[in-house]
């Protein structure tokens, strides 16, 4: 018996070391995260670049609020 696995894509992935102004990811896929010294979030990946997960135990869709806010790269 095979096991099926899930996969998430990735591209312009950018990376969220951490964040401040929500406790939990899901938050800052609903709302962003503040523009404060305690977050941090990297440039994004080269168009080119994929990255590819497989058995993804989360994945939260953004909402256009939040995906506005995490395109602002932060590193202050």
């Amino acid at each position: 018996m095979s096991k099926e696995r899930d996969e998430l894509v990735l591209r312009e992935a950018r990376q969220i070391w951490r964040f401040g102004g929500a406790e939990t990811l899901q938050e800052v896929a609903a709302k962003g995260a503040h523009m404060t010294q305690t977050t941090r979030i990297s440039q994004p990946a080269p168009a080119l670049a994929t990255l590819r997960f497989s058995d993804v135990c989360a994945r939260y869709e953004c909402s256009p609020e939040a995906e506005a806010n995490l395109r602002q790269s932060r590193w202050l």
